[in-house]
């Protein structure tokens, strides 16, 4: 019983000292004096940059506008699987030619983002964000990595590989303040054909 009411203690002092910290952040800063935020967040389909500036500084709220870039690396067996395009393997293929024409092309695939997002802090402690923009998968293979056996065996349709797939990722979660100009992140990126996927980051203002 005495190592849980310590334990108890514990917790009661850290959510204190929190607390204290939190509203004496907001009371020590009546408004926003930072002018531009830089943050890191990430999924699984993009890493992604996102620099913005305060377009209504001096108030208690804030608003940042900012740009984002993002990169990513898909595979047949993370969250890009569901864009990717069938395969049309030849029958003809043995089992051996057949895994590595299915691993075939992914060194050259590639994912980017493009997007604008808006950020709106209520108070120096919550707030929330919204984005959008333009996603692609670019295929830069040309089916160059196959031995000439597989090679052989394939039409013309099914050497061709590069192509260029677009998409438009959503973005929405909340922000929140842990510290100073320190903030964290979290909300969802969604895209056709895909579930809402978990989005999370860190940030910082200036």
């Amino acid at each position: 019983m005495l190592k849980r009411s310590r334990k108890g203690a514990w917790g009661a002092i850290v959510l204190l000292l929190f607390a204290t910290q939190v509203s004496g952040q907001v009371l020590s800063h009546g408004v926003w004096e930072q002018k531009n935020q830089v943050s890191l967040k990430m999924s699984q389909l993009f890493y992604e940059l996102n620099v913005g500036v305060n377009v209504c500084p001096q108030r208690k709220s804030a608003d940042f506008v900012y740009i984002a870039f993002g990169y990513g690396k898909p595979t047949r067996k993370n969250a890009w699987r569901k864009f990717l395009p069938e395969k049309d393997m030849p029958e003809t293929l043995t089992d051996q030619q057949r895994e590595i024409f299915s691993k075939s092309g992914m060194n050259d695939l590639y994912s980017g983002k493009i997007g604008i997002g808006w950020n709106h802090w209520f108070n120096h402690i919550i707030g929330f964000y919204l984005q959008t923009g333009w996603g692609f998968i670019a295929d830069l293979s040309s089916g160059d990595d196959l031995p000439d056996d597989i090679i052989s065996k394939l039409d013309d349709a099914e050497q061709k590989g590069t192509f260029i797939y677009n998409t438009v990722p959503v973005e929405t979660g909340l922000t929140m303040n842990l510290w100073k100009h320190c903030n964290i992140q979290g909300g969802v990126t969604y895209m056709w054909k895909e579930i809402p996927l978990l989005t999370i980051g860190v940030g910082y203002t200036f």
